[in-house]
């Protein structure tokens, strides 16, 4: 993921944070959160995050189920890097 910086704006900050942006050739525009809406946004994503680790984890029972132990050596997708494909690669 990206990195993304997130400037806090009060009434009380906003021509000095306005004054940095343009001496830094940024744009300034505001796409604005209230206190409130800011935490619901935090409780979003830390929601998805545990709705991911649950995926992670039925996945993972399903294949402890189904896959035989050879099957899991061959596969040992816990250790996953991912592969080139080179002109030699069929």
């Amino acid at each position: 993921m990206e990195e993304v910086r997130i400037i806090v704006v009060t009434s009380k900050n906003q021509e000095e944070v306005f004054a940095k942006m343009k001496e830094q050739g940024i744009d300034p525009v505001i796409f604005g959160y209230s206190d409130e809406d800011w935490e619901l946004v935090q409780k979003n994503n830390a929601r998805m995050r545990n709705h991911i680790v649950q995926l992670r984890a039925i996945i993972k029972a399903y294949q402890d189920y189904y896959e035989s132990p050879e099957e899991k050596s061959e596969k040992n997708t816990d250790n996953f890097e991912p592969r080139s494909f080179g002109s030699d690669d069929s």
